[in-house]
């Protein structure tokens, strides 16, 4: 879901929810604040350029600053596989209202992809991780830069043991992209992505980033919340690998003053009374939520996420999953 204004109208708001349909992106829309009766749609976003056979997966649309609609999605091939990350936009409305989308535009290919549903096989614990992609709008109409993150595996490492049994080791790591105006162009209209690069290059195999979700505030700070796993470095256990059906995760805060050139991060989920670190386990579940959450508006940036940790989970009382939010108050 995303709110903002409708295209062309200054003093309005317009509500988009889309949503996937057997391999289709839909999308309805409300000029009323929601009401019942209020909807409009569904209409289909046609992925045109996009390749894959069961079309596209996850989409969040996202408004611009003066009312353009993007929506970020992956497709995927017959075996489930994603392919890449695809942008559609859309700059005009029909007779009806109803948003008029360009062509797909790749954003991203990805260098590789374990699928939507299932186990996901490249992180340690027994929940699915979708490989999906996450959008933001810089909401300066003067600026309008778009910001694109997703997940990839960046490296496998493999050990080959003279008697056989080949073991490897995957690095899965958040990526990012961005897409600033060109020159004579109208701010969010661009057709052209950075070079992917990796937000946080400082872990090492087999610890995993995954489940970013980004924002851009009123004065162009970007703020990024995702998991990683390098909860098994402060347990006392050791590290986890890829196979293992239990996942200790960390719950991480991101920020970059520079439009995504440099990036500051902190862990910000709850902490056990002594441990030096937080951490949560996560095991045998099949699903935690595709995605964590955050929102930014102001001074205040709040980011939204799933943890077993906190005061009520001391040991030794068994850990119980709660859904966490943390106030991040910008001078």
């Amino acid at each position: 879901m995303a709110v903002g204004k409708k295209l062309g109208v200054s003093n309005s708001t317009r509500i988009y929810v889309v949503y996937w349909d057997e391999g289709h992106q839909r999308i309805v829309w409300s000029d009323d604040l929601g009401v019942a009766g209020s909807w409009h749609g569904p209409v289909e976003i046609f992925p045109n350029t996009v390749q894959g056979e069961l079309g596209v997966d996850g989409p969040i649309p996202r408004v611009g600053p003066n009312g353009e609609l993007y929506v970020i999605s992956a497709d995927a091939d017959a075996n489930g596989l994603g392919l890449g990350v695809w942008m559609h936009r859309a700059r005009t409305l029909d007779a009806q209202g109803a948003p008029v989308f360009d062509d797909g535009i790749r954003v991203a290919t990805r260098l590789h992809s374990w699928g939507f549903g299932g186990d996901c096989p490249e992180i340690s614990g027994n929940f699915r991780v979708p490989d999906r992609a996450y959008l933001a709008v810089d909401p300066d109409p003067l600026v309008g830069t778009l910001y694109c993150v997703y997940m990839d595996r960046t490296r496998v490492l493999c050990n080959v043991p003279p008697g056989g049994g080949t073991t490897c080791l995957h690095d899965v790591d958040v990526w990012f992209t961005k897409s600033p105006a060109q020159a004579g162009q109208t701010p969010g209209d661009s057709d052209s992505w950075t070079i992917p690069k990796v937000i946080n290059v400082a872990d090492s195999v087999p610890y995993d980033q995954f489940f970013p979700w980004i924002e851009v505030d009123q004065s162009h700070r970007l703020h990024l919340v995702f998991y990683d796993t390098l909860g098994g470095l402060y347990d006392g256990l050791g590290p986890v690998t890829d196979g293992d059906p239990e996942a200790r995760l960390r719950t991480r805060y991101s920020y970059s003053m520079d439009a995504g050139t440099s990036w500051t991060e902190q862990t910000i989920a709850p902490k056990w009374a002594g441990c030096p670190e937080t951490w949560q386990t996560v095991h045998e579940w099949g699903l935690i939520g595709d995605y964590n959450g955050l929102a930014a508006a102001g001074n205040r940036v709040y980011p939204v996420y799933m943890a077993s940790q906190g005061p009520e989970n001391a040991p030794p009382s068994p850990p119980k999953t709660r859904i966490y939010f943390n106030e991040i108050v910008w001078p």
